[in-house]
C-alpha cells in the first residue's frame, strides 16, 4: 500500500510535536558520554559479515535532538575514538562508516575499520538528549497505561544503562506515546470538499511532576496552532537513525514542504492526570497523564 494521507498526517504531527517540545520548551539537556559496545543482532554483525558488518557502541540515553532549530542543543556530528593508543581522534559522520542512531542513542562502524579491537574501542561524544521522548505507539492505550513496561532512563543520574549504554529498540520513559485514536469527514464546502477530523491521543510518562505538567502545559498551549503536513517519505531519519540528509531544519522542512493542502489546525486539546494510587500501582518510578489532540483539515478525499 502507498501511504496514505493518515500515515503523512500522523507522522506530521509526531515531528511537529517533537519540534514543540524542543523548540519552544527546550526540553533537552546538554550531554558529554562514553559508549559502550553491545552487539545488535538485527545489523549485519562484525566479525559475521566481515565485508559490510556493523558494530554498534551505545550511549546511556536516547533520544538524542537533531533539530537544528533547537539552538543550544548539541547535535553531533561526530565522536571521539581511540583505538587503543590513548589519544582520541575525532571522527566525522562517515569516516570509519560512522552513523549516528538518534533515535536509540548509539553509534554504529564499519567493523573492518576495527579488526583487532573492535569490541574494546573507548569511544566519547556530546549530545543533547530529549527531556521527553517520541514515539509513535504500536500499542493500545490500555496495554501501555496498564502494563507499563518501561524503564526509566533518568536525565539526571540514569541508574538505568549507566556504565553499560541502554539496549537499542527498546523505548524507555521519560516519553510520549502518540496514536491516532479515530478519524472522521464531515461535509464542508461544495464540490466534494471535506472536513478531515484526526483525533490524536498522547499517553506521557514523566519521571517527575515538573515534567508532566510542564509537557501538558505546552501541549494545551498549541490549540488554534497550524501544523504543517509533510510528505511521509521526507521523515529525517533513515533506517539506521542517522539523518538523510546530515542535518535537518523543522522550520525550513515545513518552509518547503509541497503538500496541498498544506496546513492542518489543532481546533481542541485537553489533558488530564492519572491518579497517584492508580500510578502507584502500575509504576511507582513515572507520573502518567494524557493529552487529546483535535486536528482538521479540509481536503478533497474522493478527488484522482
Amino acid at each position: 500500500m502507498k501511504p496514505q494521507f493518515q500515515h503523512a498526517a500522523t507522522t506530521s504531527f509526531a515531528l511537529w510535536l517533537d519540534h514543540h517540545f524542543v523548540y519552544k520548551a527546550e526540553a533537552y539537556s546538554n550531554k558529554t558520554g562514553a559508549f559502550y559496545y553491545m552487539p545488535d543482532s538485527r545489523l549485519p554483525e562484525y566479525p559475521t559479515d566481515p565485508s559490510n558488518g556493523l558494530i554498534s557502541y551505545n550511549s546511556e540515553y536516547k533520544q538524542w535532538v537533531y533539530d537544528s532549530d533547537a539552538g543550544g542543543a548539541v547535535i553531533p556530528s561526530g565522536v571521539y575514538i581511540d583505538t587503543g593508543d590513548g589519544n582520541y581522534n575525532f571522527c566525522n559522520r562517515g569516516e570509519s562508516g560512522l552513523r549516528l542512531d538518534f533515535e536509540n542513542g548509539r553509534v554504529l562502524l564499519s567493523g573492518a575499520y576495527f579488526p583487532s579491537n573492535y569490541n574494546s574501542l573507548s569511544i566519547t561524544g556530546s549530545f543533547a538528549v530529549k527531556d521527553i521522548n517520541v514515539y509513535l505507539a504500536d500499542d493500545t492505550e490500555e496495554n501501555l497505561v496498564v502494563q507499563n513496561k518501561y524503564n526509566v532512563n533518568s536525565r539526571t543520574t540514569p541508574a538505568y544503562g549507566a556504565g553499560t549504554g541502554l539496549p537499542a529498540y527498546e523505548q524507555v520513559a521519560p516519553a510520549a506515546f502518540c496514536s491516532m485514536e479515530r478519524t472522521i469527514n464531515t461535509p464542508f464546502a461544495l464540490g466534494g470538499e471535506d472536513l478531515t477530523h484526526l483525533y490524536y491521543r498522547v499517553v506521557f510518562f514523566a519521571e517527575n511532576l515538573y515534567i508532566l505538567d510542564g509537557s501538558m502545559g505546552v501541549c494545551a498551549d498549541s490549540f488554534n496552532m497550524g501544523v504543517t503536513r509533510i510528505n511521509y517519505n521526507d521523515f529525517p531519519l533513515d533506517e539506521y537513525g542517522d539523518l538523510k540528509t546530515g542535518g535537518f531544519s523543522y522550520s525550513e522542512t515545513v518552509k518547503n514542504s509541497a503538500e496541498v493542502p498544506k496546513l492542518m489546525f489543532i481546533d481542541d486539546v485537553k489533558s488530564s492526570k492519572i491518579s497517584d494510587r492508580l500510578t502507584k500501582t502500575t509504576n511507582p518510578d513515572l507520573y502518567l497523564g494524557f493529552v487529546d489532540f483535535e486536528v482538521n483539515q479540509a481536503r478533497f478525499p474522493r478527488s484522482s
